[in-house]
């Protein structure tokens, strides 16, 4: 749908290697035509973002409007655009934002790509077209590297975002202070950014690779806090996460915080293993760290699958 067509993508000024990829792979593999962007961040002006919306699909004659994450589009200007452009919404925080943004823009694009399956089950009742997209798209350029030397640089690694005052935070101190050897990357403060190439590399040398399916919440952001006074109980909210995909498309052994609909795409205990509480995860880890056949056959089981 993609190839010899006219694209435009609205998107952050700053990125993460989810999006990034993404946006790689659909150029890469869908051929199109010519690529347009524009980018936000808080700051941007509102109404000039829009303008330049509206200037960039008449003057480049766009076929396909691509919005990602989520931004306060002209409502008109989607309504306008639909005879001639097809619109496209994909959202790694719809978990985050339905209640207040998402089950209202989604009836303005043609298509709503979430990564909740529940989500997708409100969209169709509610008669707007969605799919459901957690995985990890590829480039060329996305490094993978299978560990079949089983040589690991680390015993635990979580690579993501944990701020302050977050259940995240919480499970990651309450590790450290049972005395496990836990690294961390990202984009906290204090931590280490990896490139997509470290980062794949990181995953395959980790001996576990931990994953937290909680909806991450930065308190230093107002948006947040707004919506936390709206929905008190966002942050009992998990989902599926892309990262979980990441980790087992290179055989990386994944430990993640359990979120209902992963059966849909894993068998638990075979594939990965999950954790429900603190006991659990401290008993979990101690296991795997203790028994390396057990943990190097479940990485072998899911990365066939996930590649």
């Amino acid at each position: 749908m993609i190839k010899d067509k006219n694209i435009l993508f609205l998107m952050k000024k700053k990125q993460t290697s989810y999006y990034e990829m993404l946006i790689s792979a659909i150029v890469e593999f869908g051929l199109p035509k010519s690529v347009h962007y524009i980018h936000y961040d808080s700051n941007s002006d509102c109404k000039k973002i829009n303008d330049e919306i509206e200037e960039c699909i008449l003057k480049n004659n766009i076929n396909i409007f691509i919005s990602l994450s989520y931004y306060f589009i002209n409502p008109d200007l989607l309504f306008r655009m639909q005879e001639t452009v097809y619109r496209i919404r994909i959202d790694g925080d719809d978990g985050l934002i339905f209640n207040f943004y998402s089950k209202w823009y989604a009836q303005l694009f043609d298509l709503n790509i979430t990564q909740s399956l529940f989500n997708k089950k409100k969209y169709n009742q509610l008669s707007y077209n969605s799919i459901t997209y957690v995985g990890n798209i590829s480039n060329k350029n996305t490094y993978t590297q299978f560990n079949y030397e089983k040589i690991f640089d680390n015993d635990v690694t979580f690579i993501g975002y944990a701020p302050e005052k977050s259940q995240r935070i919480k499970y990651i101190n309450f590790l450290k202070d049972n005395g496990v050897n836990i690294k961390i990357f990202g984009e906290n403060k204090s931590t280490k950014k990896l490139s997509i190439k470290e980062k794949y590399n990181c995953y395959a040398k980790s001996k576990i690779n931990l994953n937290f399916s909680t909806i991450k919440i930065n308190y230093d952001l107002l948006e947040h806090r707004e919506i936390i006074k709206k929905e008190p109980d966002i942050e009992k909210k998990t989902i599926v996460t892309g990262r979980i995909f990441e980790v087992l498309s290179v055989g990386g052994f994944l430990l993640t915080e359990y979120t209902p609909t992963l059966e849909y795409f894993f068998e638990i205990g075979v594939d990965l293993d999950v954790f429900y509480n603190e006991r659990d995860l401290i008993k979990k880890i101690n296991f795997y760290l203790e028994n390396d056949e057990a943990r190097i056959e479940r990485r072998s089981s899911a990365h066939w699958f996930c590649r």
